[in-house]
């Protein structure tokens, strides 16, 4: 997937412009990179468009931290700056286009690092 496709499936799936489609995907890899170990973090950074690689591998040499949806959701939301429809559904749309991507197996690894809520959060139609 290009990195243009990725933006264009961001924005339609989350209903917002490109520039906010932007936002949203580089805050929400971000704060998956910081939510990651290292290795899964830069597994998934081979496999997205160049422009986003440095979004998911910003904390990598960090110890992942640990924290649930909803401080998920805060931190993408304070990345994301004027991005002012940062939510649940902005970034599931941001996760399932991440998911188409990287392919159902690395994601499914990425998956088993974060809390159960995430994969129902996933399981419900954006």
């Amino acid at each position: 997937m290009t990195y243009e496709e990725f933006v264009r499936k961001v924005s339609e799936r989350a209903g917002v412009s490109p520039e906010e489609a932007t936002r949203l995907a580089r805050a929400t890899l971000e704060t998956l990179g910081e939510r990651l170990s290292g290795g899964e973090a830069d597994d998934l950074a081979a496999l997205v468009p160049p422009p986003l690689r440095t979004d998911l591998q910003r904390s990598v040499q960090k110890p992942a931290v640990s924290y649930g949806l909803p401080a998920f959701v805060g931190r993408v939301r304070s990345r994301a700056g004027d991005a002012g429809r940062v939510d649940v559904d902005a970034v599931r749309a941001v996760l399932v286009t991440l998911r188409e991507a990287v392919g159902d197996k690395e994601f499914r690894d990425a998956l088993a690092q974060l809390p159960r809520e995430f994969e129902e959060m996933l399981r419900q139609t954006a």
